[in-house]
């Protein structure tokens, strides 16, 4: 549960990992539409998150995996010659400091709308690696203004598919089993069709089998035994739907003979 230490600043709200980990937040912040500032620190690396109703559309910081020119080699935008070629331009300029980007874009190697996609596997991939930090300390501080640039730098991203990949990377079987351990006797309903929540989650077609099987007829200890994927998977995606608000459980099944009184 999040809490509130007596030095944080008014309006702002710390957290820190065992009381909320980094993809229940990012679910929080989407569900409720917040717009902010996430900060997320975890020895030396340190990565600020700007959200505009919930969706990330800046990311800041973050690990050495990420800088911009290895993001171009990896999608292909350009190759390792390119790469070194670009590299030692940037050092050897004295008349101005460019951007990696900008630089590849000058020296015709990529345009414009090469430069936005990078931009925004760059936001993607800073969230992504965050999710592996050692216990970082989370803190949001929201705004009543738009946190992100104005300039044309937001880059929105898919916050189910967000989610749903800290979740498989970050939680581990123990976490799991202790996040379910209360809702195993009761029955798992999604809350929209399942091919919508499949496309959302960029689920395969076992994946998307599974959730809309999900109908609260049976308890979700039955499901995940009956489940055409692997149990650690489907806990992991059972998870993912309840913290993006995407499913209820029921105390009773969906069925009239099995309803209280």
């Amino acid at each position: 549960m999040a809490r509130e230490p007596a030095n944080t600043p008014k309006g702002s709200i710390a957290l820190v990992a065992d009381s909320l980990r980094l993809p229940e937040l990012l679910g929080t912040l989407f569900r409720t539409g917040r717009t902010g500032v996430l900060e997320i620190e975890s020895g030396q690396l340190a990565l600020r998150v700007a959200f505009h109703q919930g969706i990330p559309v800046v990311a800041r910081g973050g690990s050495h995996d990420t800088l911009f020119g290895r993001i171009l080699l990896s999608l292909g935008a350009i190759d390792s010659v390119e790469y070194a070629v670009l590299t030692e331009r940037r050092a050897l300029a004295s008349s101005r400091r460019w951007r990696f980007g900008e630089l590849a874009q000058a020296c015709g190697y990529i345009d414009g709308e090469g430069i936005n996609r990078a931009l925004a596997e760059q936001v993607k991939r800073r969230i992504l690696a965050s999710f592996q930090w050692p216990a970082p300390a989370l803190r949001f501080v929201p705004s009543r203004e738009d946190a992100a640039p104005v300039d044309g730098s937001r880059h929105p991203q898919a916050v189910e598919v967000l989610v749903l990949a800290g979740i498989r990377s970050s939680f581990d079987s123990a976490h799991i089993s202790e996040r379910l351990r209360a809702v195993a006797g009761r029955y798992p309903v999604r809350l929209e069709a399942a091919e919508r929540i499949g496309a959302r989650l960029e689920l395969t077609s076992e994946e998307t089998a599974f959730v809309k099987d999900l109908g609260g007829t049976r308890t979700l200890e039955d499901r995940l035994l009956e489940a055409p994927l692997a149990r650690g998977k489907a806990a992991q995606l059972i998870i993912a739907l309840e913290v993006l608000g995407l499913l209820r459980f029921d105390e009773w099944p969906k069925t009239d003979a099995h309803r209280p009184g």
